[in-house]
């Protein structure tokens, strides 16, 4: 039900996932092609935006093994959307699930401390577009991808603060599934 709110938000009134390209496209074609798959990026972000997803930095939660080890209580999506609130990994979790419920292939990107989303431009394109989860609440759609751009860009070249785009089909092939 929650993918029919966002298809109220797309301009066209639908997911189509990636739209096919013929094998010899033209430029225009393939731009095309990508803006329709921008759009509904879009989409999902002014609907979170409309529900008032908000940012909230989680209580630690404490490793007992190890101590002084903390990190960061992750939510699933259920529990994002009805609290309508979102670590950086919540948030990023929640956007990978809703992209890849609208037939897009979603990755989560994850940096030494944060986390955002991504999503490929094109169907196996291996373009990648980035997007700040957590900017929904107060921030525009271009704003949110201008900063995941950047914090990735910024990124991309330290190996030490840059562990990767995590594509989800690809973490699924590993065994990892969703916890719902």
């Amino acid at each position: 039900s929650f993918l029919r709110t966002i298809a109220d938000f797309h301009p066209q009134k639908l997911l189509m996932g990636y739209p096919p390209l013929p094998k010899d496209a033209d430029n225009e074609t393939i731009n095309n092609a990508k803006e329709a798959v921008t759009q509904q990026v879009e989409a999902i972000f002014d609907t979170l935006k409309e529900l008032d997803l908000i940012y909230v930095n989680s209580v630690i939660d404490f490793n007992p093994i190890k101590k002084n080890f903390g990190g960061q209580r992750v939510r699933l999506p259920k529990e994002t959307l009805s609290q309508r609130q979102a670590n950086c990994l919540d948030g990023t979790l929640l956007y990978a699930s809703l992209l890849e419920a609208c037939s897009l292939n979603p990755a989560i990107v994850v940096i030494s401390g944060h986390a955002f989303v991504a999503w490929e431009s094109l169907l196996d394109s291996g373009e990648w577009n980035f997007l700040e989860t957590t900017m929904i609440g107060y921030s525009s759609f271009e704003e949110a991808c201008l900063k995941g751009e950047k914090t990735a860009k910024e990124h991309q070249e330290d190996e030490e603060l840059w562990i990767g785009v995590l594509p989800l089909n690809e973490i699924r092939a590993k065994g990892i599934m969703p916890m719902e």
